[in-house]
């Protein structure tokens, strides 16, 4: 399936900062951090969330499979690899971020899929904010193998929730950061199928656009 991309690559632009700073933040409320970088490593991240976002489309709309929700998961596990690069840029200085994006990349697999479902969602906005809910937990996992990739899963998993106590369930349902989050995607989503196209069409009644 034949379809235009350059709406894509302006709503990957956009996303590109908008996703880094509110990653920023969810990381911030995640590791209980005092201060959060906003636009860190964009240089790399810029063109890697293009890269990310137009790979999305283009696997989604190609893949031949119309299960919404097998689509999803192939789309997700197949892009994680671009999506460990990001992650690691906001954890990472700029020459170190390749060396070390592989860790969290089993968690990391997990919340693509949920996120890829939430992209191809965005005519379902409850959909896309259950989506952002379930790829939580995931993404706290992932982070916190980035920053400790010694650590097993397991034990990352025990040291997030405070221990097994009365309030576990409390920190598993409404885990930390998870508005943020839900925010960040549900925003993301916007940016990349309404935000980034109307740009794209407005843009094309001033400058002419080749669309083939």
């Amino acid at each position: 399936m034949s379809f235009d991309t350059k709406p894509y690559i302006l709503g990957g632009f956009i996303d590109a900062y908008y996703r880094a700073g509110m990653n920023a933040l969810v990381n911030k409320a995640i590791m209980r951090q005092s201060s959060a970088n906003l636009s860190v490593n964009m240089i790399i991240q810029v063109p890697t969330r293009i890269v990310y976002i137009v790979g999305y489309k283009t696997i989604s709309a190609n893949c031949g499979i119309d299960n919404k929700f097998l689509n999803s998961s192939l789309t997700g596990l197949v892009m994680t690899p671009i999506s460990s690069l990001l992650e690691a840029c906001n954890v990472y200085k700029k020459d170190v971020v390749l060396n070390n994006a592989k860790h969290g990349f089993v968690a990391r697999g997990a919340r693509e899929m949920a996120f890829a479902y939430a992209i191809n969602t965005i005519d379902n906005p409850v959909g896309v904010g259950i989506s952002a809910y379930f790829s939580h937990i995931p993404h706290i996992l992932s982070t916190m193998k980035l920053i400790k990739p010694h650590v097993s899963y397991p034990a990352l998993f025990r040291e997030y929730v405070g221990g097994y106590d009365r309030l576990v369930l409390i920190r598993l349902v409404f885990p930390s950061g998870v508005l943020l989050r839900t925010t960040q995607i549900v925003g993301s989503c916007a940016i990349i199928n309404v935000v980034g196209p109307w740009i794209y069409d407005r843009l094309k009644n001033i400058v002419p656009i080749n669309s083939e």
